[in-house]
C-alpha cells in the first residue's frame, strides 16, 4: 500500500511517455514487444526487468525469453490447484501470443521502479534515527 501511489504514477508515466513517443514517430517506434531481438528491446524499454533477469543470471534468447518472463512475473507455483490450472492456461496463451505481455511488462517495470524509489528512502536518514551512542564509562 505504501508503494501504490508511486506505482500508479510510474505506470502512468511509462504509458504516457511511450504513447507520445509512438505517435510522434508516426507509429514507427517499437513500443510493443517485438518478435525478434527481444533482449535488446527489454534492455532499452524495460531496464528494470532486464536487470532482474541479469540478477537471476539467466541467458535470454528470443526462443526462451517469454517463458523466462512468465516464470519470473506470472508463475503459478504455490497457487491452489484451481488457480494454478487457470494461471497455467493463461501462460500457455501468452506463450502463443507474446505481444499480450506488454501490459504485464509495463506494470512490472512500474513496480520495480517504484519499489526502488521506496527502498532508496529506507534507513536512518531522518534526524535522530538509529541507535543511540553508548555512554562512555
Amino acid at each position: 500500500m505504501r508503494q501504490k501511489k508511486r506505482f500508479d504514477l510510474e505506470v502512468n508515466r511509462l504509458l504516457t511517455t511511450e504513447m507520445i513517443e509512438h505517435h510522434e514517430s508516426l507509429l514507427i517506434t517499437p513500443i510493443l514487444l517485438p518478435t525478434q531481438n527481444i533482449a535488446q528491446w527489454l534492455s532499452s524499454r524495460r531496464p528494470k526487468i532486464w536487470q532482474l533477469l541479469a540478477e537471476r543470471q539467466q541467458e535470454v534468447t528470443d526462443d526462451n525469453v517469454i517463458r523466462i518472463l512468465l516464470d519470473q512475473l506470472h508463475s503459478p507455483e504455490d497457487l491452489p490447484p484451481k488457480a494454478y490450472s487457470i494461471c497455467h492456461l493463461i501462460n500457455q496463451h501468452l506463450l502463443e501470443h507474446p505481444q499480450l505481455l506488454w501490459p504485464m511488462l509495463i506494470r512490472a517495470e512500474g513496480w520495480l521502479v517504484s519499489r526502488g524509489q521506496l527502498r532508496a528512502e529506507w534507513g536512518g536518514k531522518r534526524e535522530g534515527a538509529g541507535r543511540s551512542p553508548k555512554p562512555s564509562v
